[in-house]
């Protein structure tokens, strides 16, 4: 089931979808006119299963639907990128071309908010692990294997930048950055964070040490500072020069990319986690009834939110007013309302409505 709260709690709608699919993704875009939900049938032995796209308005009324039937089930090798203001995105997959898998092609195809696609590309690379979405949609750049690929639509201008043991990418809005982090189990290439610019050239690497992977990386879209996380649960921040600015502990977080903030789940007590200022300074901290499953914050970081089994929290923090250094007191924010949902899947914040997307799973899905 796919739901839409408001900033006060209240369900504005659901969406069901029958106990045969599993869910494998959703999106909503940024002005909350749409949303995309992929679903597959679940897998009952076969190594290939059917995957449906949802389109959705603002008012959770099926637009219209997209199928790829018989794709791989055993990689689930299906993907839908962020959705435009536009209402645009993109669909990725790795096509199987015979049952030996001797025949592979990676396809990405692009859709408007109608449903008619307006863009496609294929290519015999690895299926693509990570993808990133500019904010306009014209600019889409994937991790596939080891290699960065850079593709603008609307220009055809690609490029292609070669990076072994690549885990994880982020680009900015404006497409100007690309932030890509290595996972590296081989001494002749370390861990770390490298910088490309919109042409595929390097601007900066910033090294990780020795165990320390790369797990997962986001960059604002100013280009100023880039946060990773690493396998040890250490989330670390960046300048544009490579430069670390700070590090803490934490098992995961998800950036403000304008504003920017950091929202960190904590390492130590998994029903906790706290908001920090790019700077490093405590913003505020939250504590849920469980293990904090997911948490979403909004481009602007002037919302949050927390899903924790069958809860959902959500947060309206206060920012100081001055400006904050590196070495800044901690202050605590305002709490906001708490929601009480069925089993959350998935969690995202629209940045311009303040309004809440959850995925819900089955049961006996989690």
């Amino acid at each position: 089931m796919f739901t839409l709260y408001d900033k006060s709690g209240k369900k504005l709608w659901d969406y069901s979808i029958p106990t045969t699919m599993e869910a494998v993704c959703f999106s909503s875009s940024d002005n909350g006119n749409y949303h995309i939900m992929g679903y597959k049938s679940k897998n009952d032995g076969s190594s290939f299963a059917d995957y449906y796209f949802i389109y959705l308005n603002k008012d959770g009324k099926e637009q219209w639907q997209k199928t790829y039937e018989k794709e791989s089930a055993t990689i689930g090798a299906v993907y839908a990128s962020e959705i435009a203001n536009d209402g645009s995105f993109y669909v990725i997959r790795d096509e199987i071309r015979s049952s030996a898998h001797e025949e592979e092609r990676r396809v990405i195809d692009r859709y408007n908010a109608k449903g008619e696609l307006i863009y496609t590309y294929s290519d015999t690379q690895r299926e693509p692990l990570r993808f990133s979405v500019t904010n306009d949609g014209n600019t889409i750049v994937i991790l596939a294997g080891d290699n960065v690929k850079y593709l603008n639509t609307i220009t055809g201008s690609e490029w292609t930048y070669d990076a072994p043991y690549a885990i994880c990418v982020d680009v900015t809005g404006d497409g100007t950055y690309v932030a890509v982090g290595i996972a590296s189990t081989t001494s002749s290439i370390k861990s770390g964070l490298i910088i490309l610019d919109s042409s595929g050239k390097k601007i900066c690497s910033a090294p990780t040490g020795s165990g320390h992977w790369v797990l997962t990386v986001g960059i604002t879209d100013s280009g100023e500072y880039t946060v990773i996380s690493d396998h040890n649960e250490q989330i670390r921040c960046f300048d544009k020069s490579g430069k670390e600015l700070w590090s803490r502990s934490g098992k995961s977080f998800e950036l403000a990319e304008n504003r920017p903030a950091v929202m960190i789940i904590d390492s130590t007590n998994p029903d906790k986690f706290a908001l920090y200022s790019i700077e490093n300074v405590k913003i505020m901290e939250g504590m849920t009834q469980y293990d904090v499953a997911r948490v979403a914050i909004t481009k602007n970081g002037e919302y949050l939110a927390a899903g924790c089994k069958d809860y959902l929290y959500y947060y309206n923090p206060s920012y100081p007013t001055a400006g904050l250094s590196f070495s800044g007191i901690e202050s605590d924010g305002s709490t906001g309302n708490t929601a009480q949902s069925a089993p959350l899947g998935l969690l995202s914040v629209i940045m311009s409505l303040a309004i809440i997307c959850v995925l819900i799973r089955n049961r006996d899905d989690r």
